[in-house]
């Protein structure tokens, strides 16, 4: 399939994934105080990067809708308006809707029922909390998988056909991957020991969530791009 023009730059999906990797590195290096105070908690860098990414995936979506007039087809918009949904409650589920940062008390209800009283569903249940977790650990794996699998079948899956509007593209594919690589990689260098293992002392859980919503915005200005690129060209509708 021939590289599209209007894919993001390369400094955006190969190089930003890896900018976290980098902090925690240089947060380690500058010794235990520094590194719980940026990459530890609730007010850590994974954490509200995750949120500030999940709604840049979540802003693009809101004024992708509001252009839903100019999208080719009528079920692309229904696609992104439930794709945008889902990126509101990453964000919102990751902050607790609000509560790590303007400290408030849990409601009764969330307190009573939530693992770690905090304001939100996915410390609720098992299924509440896994469930979500498999289903964007598939999405992951997806995105590594599919722009490959579309690349042996341009015809199905190149401009002009449907699928092309729902398939992640190549830009998906780093931070997919460091998404599903995070927890081996964590166990790699635990078993390593030494500086190394000191170095990448990652919260693998906290880190994996942070890459999915790279992945998943990453996804939303892609879709972005590539709506502009249809609309310059005057592209008809597909519906």
């Amino acid at each position: 399939m021939p590289r599209r023009s209007a894919e993001l730059p390369r400094w955006v999906w190969l190089y930003l994934p890896f900018a976290i990797v980098v902090a925690q590195v240089v947060a380690r290096a500058g010794g235990e105080q520094t590194y719980q105070r940026w990459m530890r908690g609730e007010i850590s860098v994974p954490e509200i990067g995750t949120v500030v990414v999940a709604l840049v995936a979540f802003g693009v979506g809101v004024l992708l809708c509001a252009r839903r007039s100019t999208l080719p087809s009528r079920w692309l918009a229904v696609w992104i308006a439930l794709f945008t949904l889902g990126t509101l409650f990453f964000a919102g589920e990751e902050a607790s809707w609000g509560q790590h940062y303007f400290r408030w008390k849990s409601p009764e209800f969330f307190a009573q029922h939530n693992d770690q009283r905090e304001t939100g569903l996915h410390n609720m249940s098992a299924l509440l909390d896994q469930a979500p977790r498999a289903a964007l650990t598939l999405c992951a794996a997806l995105a590594v998988a599919l722009p490959f699998f579309a690349r042996r079948h341009p015809t199905r899956f190149g401009p002009g056909t449907r699928l092309y509007w729902i398939w992640p593209t190549y830009v998906c594919v780093p931070s997919a991957l460091l998404a599903l690589a995070i927890r081996p990689f964590e166990q790699v260098t635990h078993a390593a020991g030494g500086a190394i293992a000191t170095a990448f002392d990652m919260q693998a859980g906290e880190f994996k969530e942070y890459f999915i919503a790279m992945m998943l915005m990453l996804y939303a200005c892609s879709l972005a791009a590539r709506l502009r690129d249809d609309r310059e060209s005057g592209a008809g509708s597909m519906d």
